[in-house]
């Protein structure tokens, strides 16, 4: 992928996301891989907020040619904020709930599906994404009915609690393609959305969990996450590509 056309890509969705440099690096570089290596399926996004990481799967797919006929970007959210987090989803899930002043809080993450639509069609990639409004114990389990079983190439995972990760996982990780990915975006922040991803242990016939590194010039910190469904795996595919290197120190939650 060019770096130029990266860099500018990611300028140009930082605005509608709270996901860090590091991560939004990693997930372009397996977006291109899944079209270099014609992984098939759509993409899907649970947990969106104003929708940044979408958009940055749309822009790559447009960027490439790929048609909205051939592949979509599904956006699951309840565009109302996050549910409660419960007991087991640790001190950190219970601070964030509290402290309703920080500046991390966004209002519980809400986001009007209004605004949403309005910033991808700005952006010029409306065809491509498929906003889907709903608590996700109401839309995800009918994925099969919605699209006829179709595969997913690449499931991203953005919901930081326990029970919400949990159904997504649940309902969505079989339709992933063999050769395709699911990120997990707060494997190392929340406590409770890592715990789902192993209570679904053993993932016979996936990877082992890689890595996504922030590093500074005084440290190296573990962001993000991500599995690949196993198949003969090509031997050009780096996961260091996975390594971004920030300018500045990652703000601390």
């Amino acid at each position: 992928m060019d770096e130029d056309y990266l860099k500018s890509l990611i300028d140009r969705v930082r605005p509608h996301t709270m996901v860090w440099p590091a991560s939004l690096h990693s997930l372009a570089h397996l977006v291109e891989y899944v079209l270099d290596h014609d992984i098939p399926g759509d993409f899907v996004e649970c947990g969106t907020w104003k929708g940044g990481c979408s958009f940055l799967i749309a822009d790559i797919l447009k960027h490439r040619g790929v048609e909205p006929k051939e592949r979509l970007v599904w956006m699951f959210d309840s565009f109302e904020g996050m549910p409660a987090p419960t007991p087991v989803d640790g001190e950190r899930a219970q601070r964030f709930v509290r402290e309703t002043d920080s500046p991390r809080y966004y209002d519980n993450y809400k986001a009007e599906i209004g605004e949403v639509v309005a910033a991808a069609r700005a952006l010029g990639l409306r065809l491509w994404l498929l906003p889907v409004k709903g608590w996700f114990n109401e839309t995800l389990p009918n994925w099969s009915e919605r699209t006829a079983n179709r595969p997913i190439a690449l499931l991203r995972v953005d919901c930081d609690w326990y029970e919400s990760v949990s159904c997504a996982l649940s309902n969505l990780r079989g339709f992933v393609a063999p050769g395709g990915f699911i990120v997990l975006d707060d494997y190392y922040w929340f406590e409770g959305a890592r715990k789902a991803f192993e209570d679904f242990r053993p993932w016979t016939g996936w990877s082992g969990v890689h890595s996504v590194y922030s590093a500074s010039a005084s440290s190296l910190t573990a962001e993000s996450a991500w599995i690949q469904r196993v198949k003969e795996t090509p031997r050009d595919f780096d996961p260091r590509t996975s390594i971004y290197v920030e300018p500045q120190e990652k703000v601390e939650l």
